[in-house]
């Protein structure tokens, strides 16, 4: 819990000074290359290194990263001075989550038993925003077990148009009859 509280802490701060510098999609886009970077345990293991300096440091990122915000490279710092470069992966998807708040934007995960075409997640995203009033964002994802139809999770909040929730529906319905 205290991670995440602590990557909460980060993206706010690091929101709040993007949105000062109007860099804010900048920021989100250096913290998901910084994320998939960090994929490699090599590089985390020479950016802890405590016999390299922190310029040493510096330029690792620099020459991996390519361009980045100076928001973004000083935020590395931080993290690589206070021993705190895993929760990269924390603060990003912190930051992804207060900046869609702020832009009145709500995460939908869709699964369904076979791939989307962009046209019907594009019906999907239409047909949410005016459920819910706000602009969504859709991630889709697979699961063959769900036979068909779809899942929408957004928030706390589950619709679920499966046929496999439908036969668990008609299951509980019937045991319910026979009792």
């Amino acid at each position: 819990m205290t991670t995440s509280i602590s990557a909460k802490r980060y993206a706010r701060a690091i929101l709040e000074l993007a949105l000062e510098q109007q860099t804010q999609e900048r920021c989100q886009q250096d913290l998901r290359n910084i994320t998939g970077e960090l994929e490699d345990k090599k590089i985390i293991a020479l950016l802890e290194n405590p016999s390299l300096s922190l310029s040493t440091k510096e330029g690792i990122l620099k020459e991996r990263l390519g361009e980045i915000t100076p928001l973004s490279l000083n935020l590395m710092l931080l993290l690589i001075k206070k021993g705190g470069l895993r929760r990269i992966d924390d603060i990003s998807r912190q930051y992804d989550s207060l900046l869609d708040s702020f832009q009145g934007i709500r995460r939908a995960s869709v699964t369904t038993a076979i791939p989307l075409e962009d046209d019907d997640q594009r019906k999907i995203a239409r047909r949410l925003e005016e459920m819910t009033g706000h602009k969504v964002s859709i991630s889709s994802y697979l699961n063959p077990s769900i036979i068909g139809g779809v899942k929408v999770k957004i928030g706390d909040t589950l619709l679920d148009g499966s046929i496999q929730g439908k036969l668990a529906s008609l299951r509980r319905y019937l045991l319910k009859k026979d009792n």
